[in-house]
This record gives structure tokens, C-alpha cells and sequence, in this order.
């Protein structure tokens, strides 16, 4: 019963992390003959702090930079509507079910994870969407999640954090992903219709 309730709570704290995940766009529209091109750049972060619940939690704290950019020109191929391309640079901060853990208390070890990834998206006139994308990271030390995260406590006067100690080693990272989506059926109205999604990694 314990275990189920906190799972559910884990459950609820990561979707209103998500929700409550502060987002600033710029975006810019340059005027160019022949060419329709869209550029975005966006700052994410999420943290516990955010949910006032006073404590640092699994995934406590994250920022990414993010950049995308639309391609609607003549230079993109018959079948193609349109390409986005994106660059992120990141870093996620994870901790046990608290920031103050004894080791025999420690449900998950403390990490960071220091990330780039690339990608790229297509979509063809059949409505079916390509994604492709490459990420490169570092979990562990070399992520420099322990003074960062000892920084910002100390910075704001929050509660002392236990626990990096038992940090995961430093570990490089990198993953290769394929997502392709495509149109299956479509009813008469144009209101209900199925896809069928693939995705390798």
C-alpha cells in the first residue's frame, strides 16, 4: 500500500513538473524572397521548487537551451512540406526520493547528465512524419551535478544536500533515434483517424 502511494505521488509530481516547466521563446521571421524560414530559440527548466514542496526529488532539476529551425523552401524535395531542424544543449540533475539520504534510504543513486543532441524533422505531403536525432552525454562527476546542486542551496539557504557521495561514475552516452509516423486511416469527416508510430533507438 506504501509502495503504491508513493509511486502514484512520483507519478503527480512529474506531470506538474512538466506543466509547471518555464518556457522563453524568441522567435524571428526574416522576410526573404522564395523562402519561408522560421527560427526559434527556447530556454526550458524545471525543479522541485517550483511545486513548493520543499524538498529535491528523482528528476529535481533540469535547464536545456534549445534551437529550431524551419526549412519551407524550393530546396527541400517533391514529397517534402517541410524540415525542422534542432540543437539542444542540456543538463539534468536526479537525486534519491530525497536530497537528504542516508545510503540505506538511497532508492536511486545521485547524478547528473550533461547532454547534446541534434535532430532533424521531416514531413512528406502524405502527412507521415520522419524524425531523426543524435545525443551525445556524460552521466556522473564530470556533469558537475554535486557543486552545482551544493551551490544553489547554499546560494539560497536551503537545506543542507546528503547523498552525492555515492554518485554514479562518469559514463559517456550515445544514442541514435528513429521515429517514423504515418497515416493508416481516416474516416469521411476528417475527424477520427490512426497512425501507425515506429521507433528505434
Amino acid at each position: 500500500m506504501f509502495g503504491a502511494g508513493v509511486m502514484r505521488f512520483f507519478a503527480v509530481n512529474q506531470m506538474l513538473k512538466l506543466l509547471i516547466s518555464l518556457s522563453v521563446f524568441f522567435c524571428f521571421f526574416p522576410s526573404l524572397k522564395g523562402m519561408a524560414q522560421v527560427s526559434e530559440f527556447a530556454i526550458n527548466s524545471d525543479n522541485d521548487a517550483y511545486l513548493f514542496i520543499g524538498q529535491d526529488q528523482y528528476y529535481t532539476n533540469g535547464i536545456s537551451f534549445n534551437y529550431r529551425h524551419l526549412r519551407n523552401d524550393l530546396k527541400l524535395k517533391q514529397n517534402q512540406v517541410k524540415q525542422i531542424w534542432s540543437l539542444s544543449l542540456g543538463h539534468k540533475l536526479y537525486n534519491a526520493y530525497s536530497g537528504f539520504s542516508e545510503v540505506r534510504l538511497m532508492d536511486r543513486p545521485f547524478t547528473a547528465y550533461l547532454f547534446l543532441r541534434g535532430g532533424q524533422t521531416r514531413f512528406y505531403k502524405d502527412e507521415s512524419v520522419l524524425e531523426l536525432a543524435v545525443e551525445t552525454g556524460l552521466y556522473g562527476k564530470g556533469a558537475f551535478g554535486e557543486p552545482l546542486q551544493k551551490g544553489i542551496h547554499d546560494l539560497f539557504g536551503f537545506y543542507h544536500i546528503s547523498g552525492w557521495d555515492y554518485q554514479l561514475n562518469n559514463n559517456f552516452v550515445v544514442d541514435a533515434q528513429i521515429d517514423y509516423h504515418r497515416l493508416f486511416w481516416r474516416n469521411r469527416q476528417q475527424k477520427i483517424d490512426l497512425q501507425i508510430n515506429t521507433k528505434i533507438s
